[in-house]
């Protein structure tokens, strides 16, 4: 409740006159900013969009005030640990910089300061040294579960099983919170790598349950698809069926309308014709609409098959006008390679590859197609100023507070028709197919 009142002034004094605004930041503590800043970062977590505007605001505050601070603003060691949450929130690093070099530090703060200096410096070498030590558990408030967070993240490259283990400690730590929708969040990748499939699910589920309507539920939708196509071997589909539908039914859709492009590509016919259906259910049955990706994604797989004159039919048959552009280069990438695998009697002149600009992610249609999938709001992802990789893949950072990450794509080159192929190297065929349209994917909407 007191955080809650402290929020609530702090927000008042946001709508004043900018005098007054200044006033209220210059008599507020800083721990008392931060505090009020992590229960806003808290209900954005749980779905409440409309804190956005404020948690910007108080990023602002916080990072005048401690411009502005001297070493007397920090004698109270509280302003020290919120200092370093701030760090580990994504703030500022000029201004997180310029603070600690003003700390009259002791042997009890500095090797924490120094750790969390390197790693917003992005040295996560040696932040992960220096911070070796500290045990998270140890630390009081919130600063154990931001620690515990950030040692996550940096150990996710090396040593999944150890991040895990931090992850499962942050999330103990500050249940509840976007310090826990973090942790579910990053566990996911870390899960599958270790191919430890109940702790997937286990995840996956919990976060469809607490935190699905987080600003940051595209990137674990993003990591779910990407989970079950690596553990698809040894995953339930009935499972995954389950975990999915806890969810909204658009939620439902795009999810499956993503499974089923990166199963196609991946060459897994069966999860890709399983999650096609499952979208195919979702659409306007009353008026007999189809969404024409769930058309492209489920016939990607067969395109090598022995079916090939009519999945190039079907193919040839999707309205383009109901495509993004990424897909629409997909589909006439695969009508080319399609119609390269068939012989010059069955072939039919295809449709040049469209050659343009980058469009929108490939899972939101174009104006006449469905309705597309909302764009989630800024929001400042704890712990991410300098997030460490968590897999040997290419993943991407979540947005810092200062600024949002660039979503600029090369252009497709157009793929040449292939020759007819013969018996004798259909299955080198096969496997170059499939290399091109990996390749299509890549550039196209970096799922790989």
């Amino acid at each position: 409740m007191k955080r809650l009142c402290r929020a609530i002034a702090v927000g008042a004094s946001l709508s004043a006159t900018p005098f007054a605004a200044g006033q209220a930041h210059a008599a507020l503590d800083t721990f008392q900013m931060v505090r009020s800043l992590q229960l806003v970062q808290d209900r954005i977590a749980g779905g409440d969009h409309a804190a956005l505007p404020m948690q910007q605001k108080i990023l602002q505050m916080i990072d005048r005030k401690l411009r502005e601070s001297g070493p007397e603003d920090f004698a109270d060691r509280k302003n020290i640990e919120a200092l370093l949450i701030y760090a580990m929130s994504g703030g500022n690093p000029i201004t997180v910089e310029v603070a600690i070099s003003r700390l009259q530090q002791d042997e009890s703060t500095k090797p924490l300061t120094d750790g969390v200096r390197s790693y917003i410096r992005g040295d996560h070498k040696t932040a992960a040294a220096v911070l070796h030590s500290i045990d998270p558990r140890t630390l009081a408030g919130d600063l154990g579960s931001f620690l515990a967070l950030i040692k996550g993240s940096m150990a996710g490259a090396d040593e999944p099983k150890l991040a895990l283990t931090y992850l499962d400690t942050a999330r103990l730590l500050a249940p509840g919170t976007l310090v826990e929708e973090a942790a579910l969040r990053r566990s996911l990748p870390l899960a599958a790598r270790l191919g430890d499939t109940d702790r997937f699910l286990r995840a996956s589920n919990q976060y469809v349950r607490r935190f699905l309507r987080s600003p940051y539920a595209t990137q674990y939708a993003d990591e779910l698809v990407e989970g079950i196509v690596a553990l698809y071997a040894s995953l339930d589909l009935h499972v995954i069926e389950d975990t999915i539908a806890e969810m909204s039914r658009e939620h439902q859709r795009v999810i499956y309308l993503r499974l089923a492009r990166t199963a196609a590509i991946e060459g897994l016919r069966e999860l890709s014709d399983f999650a096609a259906k499952k979208a195919a259910e979702f659409e306007n049955v009353a008026t007999g609409d189809t969404d024409p990706r769930a058309i492209l994604y489920s016939n990607l797989s067969e395109i090598t098959s022995e079916n090939g004159a009519e999945i190039l039919a079907r193919l040839r048959k999707i309205d383009r006008a109901k495509l993004a552009g990424p897909d629409r280069q997909l589909l006439d990438a695969a009508i080319s390679v399609a119609t390269g695998i068939m012989s010059p009697n069955d072939q039919k002149p295809p449709r040049p590859v469209e050659v343009s600009a980058p469009a929108p992610k490939p899972d939101v249609p174009a104006p006449a197609a469905a309705a597309a999938e909302p764009e989630p709001p800024m929001a400042t992802d704890i712990a991410a100023a300098h997030p460490a990789p968590v897999s040997g893949a290419t993943s991407q950072p979540d947005a810092p507070a200062r600024a949002a990450q660039s979503d600029a794509r090369p252009t497709m080159a157009a793929l040449p028709v292939e020759a007819a192929a013969s018996p004798e190297d259909s299955l080198p065929l096969v496997d170059e197919t499939r290399r091109k349209l990996e390749e299509i994917d890549k550039m196209l909407a970096g799922a790989k």
